[in-house]
C-alpha cells in the first residue's frame, strides 16, 4: 500500500472503535504466531466487547466475562516492566 511505503502490504480493514481493531489483533496475533495465548498487562483496558474486556487487566471489567473467551492470560507486570521476545520475522529492530 503505497500509504505505508510497503509493497507487501495487500489488504485493509476498517473498524468502528478501538475494541475492534483489538479484536482484530487478537487474532492476528493468534494466527501469525500459532499460540493460544495472549497477555493482558496491569493497567490495560481495551474496550467493551467480549475480547477486549477478556484482555482487561482490572478485575472489574474482566470478571464479568471469565470463561467465556479463552486465551487470555493476565500478568501483575505493567507494560513498561514486561520483557518480550519477538520472532525474528516480526521484531521491531
Amino acid at each position: 500500500m503505497e500509504v505505508t511505503g510497503s509493497r507487501r502490504l495487500t489488504r485493509v480493514w476498517l473498524g468502528q472503535d478501538g475494541a475492534d481493531a483489538v479484536e482484530a489483533a487478537m487474532k492476528l496475533a493468534r494466527a501469525a504466531t500459532g499460540r493460544p495465548v495472549v497477555l493482558a498487562v496491569r493497567g490495560g483496558f481495551h474496550g467493551k466487547t467480549l475480547g477486549a474486556l477478556a484482555a482487561t487487566w482490572h478485575p472489574r471489567y474482566r470478571e464479568p466475562v471469565l470463561g467465556l473467551l479463552r486465551g487470555v492470560a493476565t500478568s501483575r507486570r505493567s507494560a513498561t516492566r514486561c520483557s518480550v521476545s519477538w520472532p525474528p520475522a516480526m521484531s521491531p529492530r
